[in-house]
């Protein structure tokens, strides 16, 4: 790496740490690209420049947020559990998981931006979904997954039920998404 790409890495890097505190303290609507600007130490320029906008950086500080939940996903999907008992820990896992870093990374202030969580909640899903995508194809590979549904309508159907909300216990969700009305098969 040459120094102008170590001094973009850094100042990149600097934008996203900044971002990052100033939306968990403060929400979206109360922080300007001035302030993360000024946090950073670097130009309003650069942050346009490299991210494009603020909505932008939402995205980045979501990354955070999900690394960890992302890595014990993936650490469940290489173990030698039965695709069932890995897709089971993984439903389990992720929720809480997600609600521990958000509550770990945010303040209860700066969640209540709507803005701020509707952004978050939305790369969020994105990314999740790619961690439903490597699922989906697991279970195919393992014949678990009927192979002659497509992964986007799979996802699409996970789109709907956790459109659901919170307001139903996610056991029951979990359970009905993987045995349907009929129930757990023999």
């Amino acid at each position: 790496m040459n120094k102008f790409e170590e001094r973009t890495m850094k100042k990149k890097s600097a934008i996203v740490e900044s971002s990052l505190k100033l939306f968990s303290k403060d929400g979206f609507n109360a922080v300007s690209v001035k302030d993360i600007a000024l946090s950073a130490n670097v130009s309003q320029v650069s942050i346009y420049n490299y991210f494009g906008s603020k909505e932008s950086l939402v995205k980045e500080c979501a990354i955070i947020v999900m690394q960890e939940t992302a890595k014990l996903a993936k650490d469940i999907l290489h173990t030698d559990l039965t695709f069932n008992d890995k897709l089971m820990q993984a439903l389990s896992m992720c929720n809480r998981q997600i609600n521990i870093s958000l509550n770990h990374y945010f303040s209860e202030i700066a969640l209540q931006d709507k803005v701020l969580f509707n952004l978050l909640s939305d790369n969020i899903k994105t990314l999740k979904n790619s961690i439903y995508a490597d699922y989906i194809e697991c279970g195919k590979r393992e014949n678990a997954i009927d192979s002659t549904i497509s992964t986007s309508t799979i996802l699409a159907f996970i789109d709907g039920i956790n459109s659901i909300g919170m307001g139903v216990p996610q056991d029951e969700i979990h359970k009905l998404f993987l045995y349907g009305l009929i129930g757990k098969p023999n």
